[in-house]
């Protein structure tokens, strides 16, 4: 075989890179997603029936301000919000890739409490947020999602 006809990368080089953005994915999450059921709402009873959200992954992540961090005035709806955008690492396990995400995903953080050797960022569980996109390089040591948190919908004095 000639030297120019040979592959650039190593095949082992994705994988032996995992480990760098894994290292900063410390905070638990998880991912929902909404049943296929959508939610249908009856004025009689004033209930709602379907709809309900299904953990499609769990695990550590990184969750970082976007590089852009400053919070946007969006409106959705009539509904006037207070958006920020994050973005949210979740890594490519040894035992594969984790499922595709979907725009309206919701990612929640759960209470964590500190540990001897860390202390963790607590303001994180106090909102939910919302996949806005997700796309991967073609080095996919990560899946990347870029998700926004509605800062104006405060609900006891914590986030949405």
């Amino acid at each position: 075989m000639s030297l120019n006809a040979r592959r650039s990368l190593d095949p082992r080089w994705m994988v032996h890179h995992r480990s760098v953005p894994e290292g900063f994915m410390i905070h638990p999450v998880t991912i929902l997603r909404m049943e296929e059921a959508k939610p249908v709402w009856d004025p009689v009873t004033g209930t709602i029936t379907g709809g309900a959200l299904v953990p499609i992954w769990e695990g550590n992540a990184r969750i970082q301000p976007n590089k852009d961090w400053r919070a946007r005035s969006v409106e959705a709806g009539s509904d006037p919000q207070m958006v920020q955008y994050v973005r949210v690492q979740i890594p490519l396990r040894k035992s594969g890739v984790p499922p595709v995400f979907r725009p309206f995903d919701v990612l929640t953080s759960p209470e964590i409490e500190d540990t001897e050797d860390w202390t963790f960022n607590h303001d994180l569980d106090a909102w939910t947020m919302f996949v806005r996109n997700s796309i991967n390089s073609s080095n996919r040591w990560v899946s990347n999602l870029l998700c926004g948190t509605d800062l104006s919908d405060l609900v006891d004095g914590g986030g949405s």
